[in-house]
């Protein structure tokens, strides 16, 4: 886009008259921090395998490269995410990528065939911090872009999904040092 700015005079010599506002366009990058959200979610608790006998028949397996080719597509539309210079265009080819990502992976997901006791959750750990670390007063806190790994007694690990988590501990209301304490929910019976 090129701007043109300064006073426009008219051939006549009259009054100048000021040029209307730069125009800039509208950057909305809620849909696709919902698709990124839904990703996680449809990640949550899946596991890698080669066929499924290692994967309690509560929860669900896919092979390792569908979860790397869907951590593919999620880092892909995380990076346009975090593009401050994306156009919206961008943004919503990332959207829709990720979505279509989504209902495959969905698609491929299998039930374990391993009975046994369920393992118990033994830990999580921060496999990757969120995109944003620095806050100004009054902000609120993004946790987009944390990955956060569940590790079971059977020395399995999982991706939790963000709305599987909370977050306590976070105050924007006076600077410095903050420590943000992440837990899982436990879940309803």
């Amino acid at each position: 886009m090129t701007a043109i700015t300064g006073t426009i005079v008219p051939d006549d010599g009259g009054e100048p008259i000021e040029p209307p506002p730069v125009m800039t366009p509208t950057i909305v990058k809620t849909d696709l921090k919902a698709a990124l959200d839904a990703a996680a979610a449809a990640k949550s608790g899946v596991i890698a395998s080669a066929n499924g006998s290692d994967v309690l028949k509560t929860a669900y397996w896919v092979t390792a490269e569908q979860m790397n080719v869907f951590n593919s597509a999620i880092s892909s539309a995380q990076a346009v995410y975090d593009n401050r210079e994306a156009k919206q265009a961008a943004l919503d080819t990332a959207e829709t990528a990720l979505l279509r990502a989504i209902v495959v992976f969905n698609g491929q997901k299998k039930a374990g065939s391993k009975t046994g006791a369920a393992p118990t959750l033994t830990g999580i750990a921060i496999s990757a911090p969120p995109t944003k670390t620095e806050y100004e007063i009054g902000d609120t806190l993004d946790l987009a872009g944390l990955v956060v790994t569940a590790v079971y007694s059977d020395d399995t690990t999982a991706v939790i999904g963000i709305s599987e988590l909370t977050a306590g501990g976070f105050d924007s209301s006076t600077a410095g040092s903050k420590t943000v304490t992440v837990t899982k929910r436990k879940k309803k019976k």
